[in-house]
């Protein structure tokens, strides 16, 4: 079969390592998927590393790539307003142009909440970090992304900021939920189509992952986690994830392949 082409916009520090992560864990789908790094002309991708500079821009790159979908990764400004966050009119116009192309979006983690913010929901800010991994439940329709028979997920998470359950703005989009937690509610939402996708947490993550966020944050003292943590946190971490982690990722490109094969 043809490659799917997957875009990438990626916010997060140490980009290349980051994207050596994704990358991992879309391959996991066992079907040929060819990446395309994006970047957005209004973000200057300081400590980004690497060769961002040189990416196209999203209307450069569909002038030659007719992508399939594309993943919007997290950034550390998920406790920022949205008006402060300078690319983000750029970041609302890629969403825009991705579903007039029918073009599948996921949004991880702020991307996530920028991805409902441009569909009209507003998120709440976090005394603490909510940190770790957390079980959450499935909602009808979420085996698509958990795989046939499984109803809970064990979910990196590592943010700020939550979707505001009461903040549906005026002429805000139907969503429906895919995941939820008992506690911090939704975190995995998606369109009535499923064209766009909004996943709160970190599927992508591995414990080694949290355990190197967490040393960079623990000599910051405003760095405060919902829940205290040692070194040896991040092992039981590791256990809960081999044990009821699910390749969400993996699962969303397998379930576009499947789509794509029934509309045919």
């Amino acid at each position: 079969m043809n490659p799917l082409h997957v875009g990438v916009l990626n916010f997060m520090p140490n980009a290349q390592a980051y994207g050596r992560s994704v990358a991992a864990a879309l391959q996991c789908a066992d079907v040929p998927v060819e990446l395309h790094s994006v970047r957005l002309r209004s973000h200057a991708y300081r400590s980004s590393g690497g060769d961002v500079a040189h990416y196209p821009d999203f209307e450069e790159l569909t002038a030659r790539v007719a992508l399939d979908l594309l993943l919007v990764t997290g950034a550390p400004v998920e406790h920022l307003p949205y008006e402060q966050i300078h690319y983000f009119p750029e970041l609302c116009a890629i969403f825009h142009e991705a579903e007039r192309r029918r073009i599948g979006v996921m949004g991880i983690c702020f991307g996530a909440l920028a991805l409902a913010r441009y569909l009209g929901h507003d998120k709440r800010l976090m005394a603490q970090k909510v940190f770790g991994v957390h079980e959450v439940q499935a909602c009808p329709g979420a085996e698509r992304y958990l795989g046939s028979g499984n109803r809970t997920l064990q979910l990196p998470l590592s943010t700020w900021a939550l979707l505001d359950p009461a903040g549906g703005l005026p002429g805000a989009r139907p969503v429906k939920p895919l995941l939820r937690h008992r506690e911090y509610g939704d975190l995995m939402l998606a369109t009535e189509d499923e064209q766009l996708v909004m996943m709160l947490g970190h599927p992508e993550y591995t414990a080694d992952m949290l355990y190197r966020e967490w040393l960079r944050d623990r000599d910051d003292p405003a760095n405060t986690y919902t829940a205290a943590h040692e070194h040896e946190s991040f092992r039981h971490m590791e256990l809960l994830l081999s044990q009821g982690g699910s390749p969400v990722l993996a699962n969303w490109i397998r379930s576009h392949v499947r789509a794509t094969a029934q509309a045919a």
